[in-house]
């Protein structure tokens, strides 16, 4: 996912930008076992991130609800300040395999939120 303000809805005016990776795995064992890993790469951020999720179900005009929340493993305005991984024993909001089916549909998207953009000051559409 490429990240901007211009595609927060409304658009926000910042200088922000980023990227987001998404890597999908299955177990082989049984019981099958789904694992999103994901992180976020950013520059300019008005201030640190205060909290990142996975919304959806929605195309690149409409805004909707969380679907995941994801951890902000950093302070900075710039550089890797997201990462982590979830699995279908560990999102009680929606099935993880529901949400591979949004992620590769890009029907779902990554928003960044800072203090001075509480509503998210960058925002991108995760398409495979």
């Amino acid at each position: 996912a490429t990240l901007t303000g211009g595609a927060e809805v409304p658009p926000v005016t910042t200088d922000a930008t980023g990227s987001a990776g998404f890597t999908v795995t299955r177990s082989t064992g049984t019981p099958v076992v789904t694992t999103v890993a994901y992180s976020a790469t950013v520059t300019g951020l008005s201030g640190p991130a205060t909290v990142a999720h996975i919304h959806g179900p929605a195309d690149v005009d409409t805004a909707a609800g969380i679907i995941v929340p994801l951890s902000v493993t950093g302070t900075a305005t710039t550089g890797q300040i997201i990462s982590g991984s979830f699995t279908s024993t560990g999102n009680p909001k929606v099935s993880v395999d529901s949400l591979v089916v949004l992620l590769r549909n890009g029907n779902s998207y990554i928003n960044i939120h800072t203090a001075a953009n509480v509503d998210g000051e960058i925002r991108g559409q995760i398409r495979p």
